[in-house]
């Protein structure tokens, strides 16, 4: 389960259910601006349940599906390098606050240079590397 949690919902996340992927759950908590700290009580805030429809779709098949399709036709992913390091960078910064109690890490990112592009390569077809055709 995955949790994403915000001032005013919170997003829940559970992938072993068959039905409920995603709830989003309108609840919070409030902090009352006061002077005097035995005036400051916190106030809960409890509203709907939100179960969005969604149509389940093997992750990694999709993934997959969609790099194959940008590598036949030179698209671009929607997902490149860059955001690929952020994630990384992300995740990387939370285990270490994990390991220190909790306390605020910086997410670096890399300077990486910009990448060059690949020379041209020409694409043989089937015939040309000696395979029979796929009809």
């Amino acid at each position: 389960m995955c949790w994403v949690v915000g001032d005013r919902q919170m997003a829940v996340y559970n992938d072993v259910s068959l039905v409920e992927k995603i709830r989003v759950y309108d609840t919070g908590v409030g902090t009352p601006m006061t002077n005097n700290f035995g005036e400051f009580q916190l106030s809960y805030r409890h509203g709907q349940v939100t179960i969005p429809y969604i149509t389940w779709q093997e992750p990694l098949r999709l993934e997959c599906e969609h790099f194959v399709d940008c590598v036949r036709t030179g698209a671009d992913p929607r997902t490149d390098a860059m955001q690929g390091l952020a994630v990384v960078s992300a995740l990387e910064a939370a285990t270490e606050s994990l390991r220190h109690g909790g306390r605020r890490v910086p997410i670096e990112l890399p300077v990486l240079a910009k990448p060059t592009p690949a020379p041209e390569v020409s694409r043989l077809t089937p015939a040309q590397l000696g395979l029979a055709s796929a009809s």
